[in-house]
């Protein structure tokens, strides 16, 4: 009795498995067979069924659209012209989206790196409806939710179907900062001055300078808190390093008015934890923080999604086990829209080892660890 137990187990252990790892391949990309750099791929998510896939690096590009896990449709550069920098995506705050392409002008057919010049539809015949741009396009930030467009006299910024007009030289000084959005017509920026060793993180209101705030210190992404501030994350090493330790990171919180007035330490247990997103509900206020958990050597790779209350207190932990298969593997989250999260897995030393996958954040498997993950000042 005790043997047939124990077979049965292990039949139960074999089919979970199984249907674990086919859940995966469902999801695992296919467009795009050179993997060396995977670093240049980027995830858009539209919903919690579909994804755009953009791979620009190394040539050819691709841009792919899965559903579900499925290749619905994909494009590929058709000429000289547009065989460098390929078509991205645009999107609303509703969820819907077009796409930045281009098509040969007489000033711009001979540029060996030709920004986008026109905006199309992307049906089942391709890139439809495709109309051109009056502007330059210079920049997209954000996951791409964030344009700035630029003419001889002004910039302006695009976001969720509204323009906020900035002055030139302005745009000038940020054309290669990241951008996030903190309200309406507020944005975060970063300023860069090479030439004299200058850094800055500056906040627009309105298309005017509303704070400056010195950036002496290296912070990893810009994260806003859904009340007009935002949260940097920081940590003395770089992440993927092997000299990285257990030592907490950091996420330091400014307010709406650019004062620090707290530092949170983010921690777990004998895991490399790294913030990655917050999506606060704009109908309830709640606030989401999704990150990665993981440990190579333990065979640890994790991802999770920490609910907290005004205060940063933890109301809720959803922790996500991720196959071993892709143990040593990295794990970026990337919202929707409208919230929802997917989880891009890659192998960056390794990249023949596993394809790539991007899988929704709920269809992983539920993790019977927290990893001692908790958030406090």
């Amino acid at each position: 009795m005790l043997r047939k137990l124990c077979c049965l187990g292990l039949i139960m252990v074999f089919l979970f498995s199984a249907s674990a790892l086919a859940e995966y391949d469902q999801y695992r990309l296919t467009v795009g067979d050179k993997l060396e750099n995977l670093q240049k791929w980027e995830i858009f998510p539209l919903d919690a069924h579909n994804v755009i896939v953009r791979v620009y690096n190394p040539l050819p590009w691709h841009v792919s659209w899965y559903r579900d896990g499925k290749l619905l449709r994909t494009l590929v550069p058709e000429g000289d012209y547009d065989s460098v920098t390929p078509v991205e995506p645009v999107f609303e705050g509703d969820g819907s989206f077009s796409m930045l392409c281009r098509i040969p002008s007489e000033e711009q057919s001979t540029d060996k790196f030709p920004p986008p010049n026109a905006q199309a539809e992307w049906t089942e015949e391709g890139l439809t409806r495709i109309t051109p741009l009056k502007e330059r396009v210079y920049a997209t930030r954000w996951d791409n939710r964030i344009v700035f467009y630029r003419t001889d006299e002004y910039a302006r910024i695009r976001y969720n179907g509204k323009d906020t007009c900035i002055s030139r030289e302005l745009a000038d000084i940020l054309r290669n900062g990241s951008c996030i959005a903190l309200a309406d017509e507020v944005f975060l920026t970063r300023y860069f001055n090479l030439e004299e060793e200058d850094t800055a993180v500056l906040c627009l209101d309105h298309g005017n300078i509303r704070y400056r705030i010195e950036d002496p210190l290296w912070c990893d992404r810009f994260l806003p808190d859904g009340q007009g501030g935002f949260f940097t994350s920081q940590w003395d090493i770089a992440e993927w390093t092997l000299e990285r330790d257990y030592s907490p990171v950091r996420l330091t919180h400014y307010d709406r008015d650019g004062k620090c007035d707290r530092v949170y330490q983010m921690k777990g247990d004998r895991v490399f934890v790294t913030p990655q997103r917050i999506y606060t509900d704009p109908g309830t206020g709640t606030r989401i923080l999704y990150g990665s958990a993981v440990e190579p050597d333990r065979k640890v790779c994790s991802v999770f999604a920490m609910t907290l209350d005004e205060n940063m207190n933890v109301t809720a932990l959803d922790v996500r086990d991720i196959d071993p298969d892709y143990n040593g593997c990295e794990a970026d989250i990337y919202l929707a829209p409208n919230g929802t999260p997917w989880v891009f897995l890659y192998n960056r030393e390794h990249p023949d080892v596993i394809r790539p996958a991007a899988i929704p954040f709920f269809l992983l498997d539920q993790s019977g660890e927290d990893y001692g993950l908790q958030i406090g000042c």
